[in-house]
This record gives structure tokens, sequence and C-alpha cells, in this order.
């Protein structure tokens, strides 16, 4: 029942050398991340930030506030899975 009227998504995105993505929350739609290619790095508003590599996943559940950069020399590729209300 919880999960009546959600959509399971599934996507690549690509973050171009220098590229970020933009600030957000996940409050109502958790991640699973999962790193095709390249690095990408995740920074909270705390100032904590984590590097994802190659072959590197994520879970990113309802307590995530962050954005995404990509302060590598390649494209970072990767696989976005979620649990959304919109299709």
């Amino acid at each position: 029942p919880e999960l009546l009227g959600r959509y399971l998504r599934a996507r690549v995105n690509t973050i171009e050398p220098g590229g970020y993505g933009a600030f957000h929350s996940h409050e109502d739609r958790p991640v699973f991340l999962y790193i095709l290619e390249g690095t990408l790095t995740s920074c909270s508003p705390a100032g904590k930030c984590e590097e994802l590599r190659e072959n590197q996943a994520m879970v990113e559940g309802k307590d995530v506030t962050h954005w995404t950069e990509n302060r590598g020399t390649r494209p970072a590729r990767y696989l976005v899975v979620d649990i959304s209300k919109e299709p």
C-alpha cells in the first residue's frame, strides 16, 4: 500500500567535466545511484563531500539534501533508479 501511486523510474544521466547537478532534496524520492563511468562528487549544505568512482553505488534516502559535481576530467555517467510520485 505504501507504494500505491508511485513509479519506479530508471535513467542514465551524464554530467560533463566542470558540470553540476542542481541543489535538491530526496524527501519524496528515494534514489539508488550507480556510477557507470568517471567520478561524481556529492556535496551537502554542511560542506561534506563524497566522491563516487566508477562501479560504486550510493543510496539517497529522504534525509538527503545535496548537489552533485563532476570534478574529474571525463564525463560522469551514472544510472539513477528512484521511486517517484511522477512518471
